[in-house]
């Protein structure tokens, strides 16, 4: 522990607990929904919305899970590596980075695997977790 406190407004039951949260509230449908965006660019519009009450819990707990598989597979070094890489895109002109030096060519470039490879493996190590 690096003395930072975890917290879990969403109650998601912390890092322990993480995966069978994800995979309960992936299996309502609004996680349907909601669980396309994990592991790619973007969010659902109704994280801005009134129904923010309803989608946000779900979507944290994915994006928290996705992060600690992803962490699993590249090295907690690497995935710190990413966080930086994001940070640095002007979200006053560009919104989600998508170029060849942007998050996901690099997770990509990382673990060998398109995007859509590592999410159907992250999908199913999380339904096994349920």
């Amino acid at each position: 522990m690096v003395g930072v406190s975890q917290g879990d407004v969403f109650d998601i039951g912390g890092l322990g607990k993480v995966d069978h949260t994800c995979a309960t509230r992936l299996a309502t449908p609004t996680g349907e929904e909601i669980g396309r965006y994990i592991g790619v660019l973007g969010a659902p519009t109704a994280l801005f919305t009134t129904d923010r009450f309803e989608t946000a819990p779900i979507f944290h707990a994915c994006a928290f899970s996705y992060t600690k598989f992803l962490a699993a597979q590249i090295g907690l070094q690497e995935l710190i590596a990413l966080m930086e890489l994001q940070s640095r895109v002007n979200r006053a002109t560009d919104t989600i980075s998508i170029g060849p030096d942007g998050v996901l060519p690099r997770v990509e470039a990382l673990t060998g695997k398109p995007t859509e490879k590592l999410r159907a493996e992250w999908l199913k190590h999380v339904q096994s977790q349920r």
